[in-house]
């Protein structure tokens, strides 16, 4: 699930870098249901193998240093900061 969407977030911020900025750096109405998604995301790590031994609150835990992760390495992408 986590290479997925890294793998389409990657693209997106690569190919529309400034659409990228809108979504994810820029503040806007879309990020507003992101409890939602997260509720939905949990839901989807408990199911898988590798997950099912962790708690709900580490769960969330990781889902916010794999987002943290995700969104400072798109940041650099954007920016062109990523050495060859």
């Amino acid at each position: 699930m986590f290479e997925k969407i890294g793998k389409a977030s990657l693209a997106l911020a690569k190919d529309y870098p400034t659409i990228y900025r809108e979504l994810a750096i820029e503040p806007n109405p879309y990020m507003s249901s992101y409890g939602s998604i997260e509720e939905n995301m949990l839901k989807e790590m408990s199911k898988d193998e590798n997950m099912k031994e962790l708690t709900k609150n580490e769960q969330k835990k990781l889902l916010f240093k794999m987002r943290a992760f995700q969104t400072g390495f798109l940041v650099m992408v954007v920016n062109r900061n990523i050495p060859k």
